[in-house]
């Protein structure tokens, strides 16, 4: 797009901004920000005055999304039940998308036995839309080693493959097209209407 997609403004607001936001008022108890070297003083510029919102820089950024993803794994609290991971190229995703896949994760846990049999517990939660998979999506604790173990070329939807074919993947349906717009060039904003705003 000629600049930084984390810096970019869509609809009048930096996505990073917009995306933090979308967490936080759905309900995250925390945001982590991945970013390159270059990018982590404007980042922290942007998002400095929003609560429990955390900048880190990725050393490893050779390794690409991969890199950025076990970054910011790695920086969570032990007890984290689980994480959203919500790529920059979809920053107009709503916070009720984001909340509804926080709540289908906690309802999982709340009608499962205790102890729950580890095998019946969905890993991953994927919003959809008019039967179409997007993002961002919602990992599970127990899917951080498979997401740790990613070598730097191996993308995340290996993982998703993985857990989809094991019965542990739990598709969740928002009313929200945003989930499947991935702004990545310029063609992507004309052909979503973001070209004139």
């Amino acid at each position: 797009m000629g600049r930084s997609k984390t810096l970019i403004e869509i609809r009048g607001c930096p996505a990073v901004r917009r995306v933090a936001r979308a967490a936080l008022d759905a309900g995250c108890a925390g945001c982590v920000v991945v970013v390159r070297a270059e990018e982590g003083d404007r980042v922290e510029a942007l998002i400095s005055d929003l609560p429990a919102v955390r900048v880190l820089v990725n050393r490893k950024s050779e390794a690409g999304r991969t890199g950025s993803l076990q970054c910011g794994l790695g920086s969570l609290p032990e007890g984290a039940a689980g994480a959203i991971i919500h790529p920059i190229d979809h920053p107009l995703v709503s916070r009720d998308t984001i909340r509804a896949l926080l709540e289908e994760h906690d309802r999982c846990f709340k009608e499962c036995p205790s102890p729950p049999p580890l095998e019946s517990i969905p890993l991953v939660f994927e919003p959809a839309h008019e039967c179409a998979r997007g993002h961002p999506l919602l990992f599970g604790r127990d899917a951080f080693p498979a997401l740790m173990a990613l070598k730097s070329a191996e993308p995340l939807r290996s993982v998703v493959r993985r857990l989809r074919a094991s019965g542990r993947a739990r598709e969740v349906e928002v009313d929200d097209r945003w989930i499947l717009a991935n702004l990545d060039t310029r063609a992507d904003l004309r052909r979503w209407g973001l070209d004139r705003e």
